[in-house]
């Protein structure tokens, strides 16, 4: 084999039944126990060596350990044979078995007189240095073509590819010194690869052989010419890059992770029936295809946090596979875990919250020209904390989820502190019409500002205080919520909200009355709707 590129085997002749080797397919649930002293499970697709009784070895990759050659062997029987690439490749693959036979067969291995002449060699070699004796004469059984098909070269086309024009009597005199028999045809050459040249196939591989035999510094070189035209612009990218582009400017890292998954951590997160299952895995620990990415950037984080990075912005942007893998869909999802950036907002000691990454998916939606943002609780929390997972719902349709990780699950990973992550479906965002930015000149006249302390029911959320006071006059602006107590001096029950309100007119400076009666009618608005109280 090593010598000259052909893979045989040795059989113990005493131990075949029958005295006698066949080549065939094994049938379903047959075993044999190979050289490693392994007991392997074949299937009808496998092709076997076999004898009487059985298989006695796989074809191309591993004898059978039940006619191996001991220091007890009198007489052996040797194999040499042609088996095609493709099968080895499947049945190596298949078994998780790769042998020194397996990798050339795989590769392949001349199939014309040398798997003949490797057997005579290595007859030789037994007879010559351990003193062995030729009992019979070799039994050849050949099922391929005696001469591999002949090759047409065309010399325009050489030079069309080559860009220079080669005479036809050097393109023969190098292919002879290849080895490659030629003769002249209708106008091209008639060439004849040996049966060790397998890559020589087509016309163009004939040409690669004369280009570099002659030197690649011999083709001229030459500008070529290129149309320039526009291409269509794809909404589906641009959006994809405007993702990219707006969660690294919120400070994300984008990370690439593998599209398969353990199913021990996908039926952590309750996947188990929903999932698509590879049948030749890599490693059992990357066999099924991921139907979300959040599990994927949770192990980020686990082996981030082993090697003591704590504060983490992470962001992927992929395809999952859901329904059992009948559909593809492309989502972004994005997490956040330790400590906020330190600034001269905050010192830099505070842990992220909920509101931090509520606050990253909205400037993710307005950067693409969503509109209509909105969140609710999510009725089936799944692998999220039950108090702190919302739908992300856009223009009315829920395109994505958010919240923290249930702390049961980070335990399980050992994962440290909360973890917040949202994920989206891309895909749905391309069904929604983008909203036109209109742009309007700064005001001329000044605003007005009022703030209104409240107590309100826990229940109620803030989103529907705010959009409730927006709608109720053309003179209020903008309505923003800068305070949320609860605790000492609270009613159980209760939660306390300051609410900023801001009152500008577009064609005149609004007076103080003018701005007191509108404040008053949002506040009787809001005790009438939503029974607060003032504080």
């Amino acid at each position: 084999m090593l010598e000259r590129g052909q893979p045989l085997h040795a059989f113990d002749y005493t131990t075949i039944a029958g005295r006698g080797l066949v080549r065939n397919r094994a049938r379903d649930g047959e075993r044999i126990v190979t050289l490693d002293g392994v007991e392997r499970e074949l299937t009808p697709e496998t092709l076997i060596i076999a004898d009487r009784d059985g298989p006695i070895a796989i074809a191309g990759v591993m004898g059978g350990l039940n006619s191996e050659v001991t220091e007890g062997t009198g007489t052996v029987l040797l194999e040499s044979a042609h088996f095609h690439p493709s099968s080895v490749r499947r049945t190596s693959k298949r078994l998780g078995l790769v042998t020194e036979s397996s990798y050339r067969f795989e590769r392949g291995v001349d199939p014309g007189e040398n798997v003949r002449r490797s057997i005579d060699r290595a007859a030789y070699l037994l007879r010559t240095v351990a003193g062995g004796k030729r009992a019979t004469k070799t039994l050849d059984r050949t099922y391929l073509p005696k001469r591999r098909p002949s090759i047409t070269l065309r010399p325009r086309k050489a030079k069309t590819l080559l860009g220079r024009d080669l005479p036809a009597d050097r393109m023969v005199e190098i292919l002879q010194r290849l080895g490659i028999r030629t003769s002249e045809g209708a106008g091209a050459l008639v060439a004849e690869p040996p049966s060790y040249r397998m890559d020589l196939k087509e016309e163009v591989d004939l040409i690669e052989e004369i280009a570099r035999i002659d030197g690649y510094g011999g083709i001229p070189e030459d500008l070529p010419c290129v149309k320039v035209a526009p291409t269509m612009v794809r909404r589906d990218l641009i959006l994809q890059r405007r993702i990219r582009d707006t969660l690294r400017t919120l400070g994300f890292y984008e990370v690439l992770n593998y599209s398969f998954l353990s199913p021990d951590l996908l039926g952590l997160f309750g996947f188990e029936g929903e999932t698509l299952s590879i049948l030749n895995p890599l490693r059992e620990d990357q066999s099924v295809m991921r139907p979300s990415l959040i599990p994927g950037l949770l192990e980020n984080v686990r082996y981030n946090q082993s090697h003591k990075n704590m504060d983490l912005r992470l962001f992927e942007l992929g395809v999952v596979f859901l329904k059992g893998g009948r559909e593809e869909r492309r989502k972004v999802a994005g997490l956040c875990t330790g400590l906020r950036w330190e600034g001269w907002w905050t010192t830099g000691k505070e842990g992220i919250d909920i509101f931090d990454l509520k606050g990253v998916v909205e400037g993710l939606l307005e950067s693409t020209g969503m509109g209509g943002i909105d969140f609710k609780v999510l009725e089936r929390a799944a692998f999220f904390h039950p108090m702190r997972s919302y739908t992300i719902i856009v223009d009315g349709r829920d395109i994505g989820v958010m919240g923290e990780i249930h702390p049961d699950i980070t335990y399980r990973l050992e994962i440290r502190g909360p973890v917040f992550v949202f994920e989206i479906d891309v895909e749905g965002l391309l069904g929604i019409e983008p909203r036109q930015k209109v742009f309007r000149p700064i005001p001329r006249y000044p605003s007005v500002v009022r703030d209104i302390s409240l107590l309100v029911d826990d229940a109620i959320p803030a989103g529907s205080i705010e959009e409730a006071i927006v709608g109720m006059d053309p003179n209020i602006k903008e309505v923003f919520i800068f305070d949320l107590y609860r605790g000492k001096g609270i009613p159980e029950g209760k939660k306390s909200l300051g609410i900023r309100v801001t009152y500008l007119s577009e064609e005149r400076t609004l007076t103080d009355d003018e701005v007191n009666a509108i404040h008053a009618r949002v506040v009787e608005r809001l005790k009438e709707v939503f029974k607060i109280s003032i504080r």
